[in-house]
């Protein structure tokens, strides 16, 4: 698929989101994931459509300035990145809608089955970033925060970090789980283009 034609996927699934049911689909699988985490239950190899899912997750968020604890992928197929921004700081709440869209974009970018594009729309990726989109608008009421205007951001930062993404995920794939330190140390290795 065509990053044009994932931009405009992605902002239709945002003006889509029913953002009063959204928190409440949201928080049910996220409390199962964080009590697999606090379980500690182990990482397993993967298929690479997951682990380029997460990579994505995380490479953007560390390049985007945000608190970032770990990458993992579970035994059971699902994998999870935890990061953090500040609820009241425009940019790390701009940085953190483009961490949220940032898997969905590493596999449109990959042109996914339908049924997976299925998926990708109502997921709590989608969700969240819808959610702390509305934040950011919230922040900035005087500022024009569109909903593409947050799909071309992601798409963007995905596609200008594609090389970063593909080796995170490659360390991902192959550990099953890694810091905050060792993201950081694939996301600026490597070579950088020229300005």
């Amino acid at each position: 698929m065509d990053i044009e034609a994932a931009i405009d996927l992605v902002s239709a699934w945002l003006d889509a989101v029913q953002v009063e049911s959204a928190s409440h689909r949201v928080d049910e699988p996220q409390a199962r994931y964080r009590a697999r985490d606090a379980r500690g239950e182990p990482g397993a190899n993967s298929t690479w459509p997951l682990a380029i899912h997460e990579a994505a997750h995380a490479v953007v968020a560390t390049r985007g300035g945000l608190r970032v604890s770990y990458a993992r992928l579970r035994a059971d197929g699902s994998g999870a990145v935890n990061y953090e921004a500040t609820p009241t700081s425009v940019n790390e709440m701009v940085s953190r809608v483009m961490a949220d869209l940032a898997g969905v974009f590493a596999e449109l970018l990959r042109d996914p089955h339908p049924l997976r594009r299925q998926q990708l729309a109502t997921s709590c990726d989608v969700l969240v970033a819808r959610l702390n989109a509305d934040l950011c608008r919230g922040l900035v009421p005087t500022w024009e925060l569109s909903h593409r205007c947050f799909a071309v951001l992601g798409a963007c930062a995905v596609a200008s970090s594609w090389q970063d993404i593909t080796r995170v995920s490659r360390a991902l794939d192959t550990s099953g789980s890694l810091s905050s330190t060792r993201i950081a140390a694939l996301c600026w290795a490597g070579p950088r283009c020229a300005l």
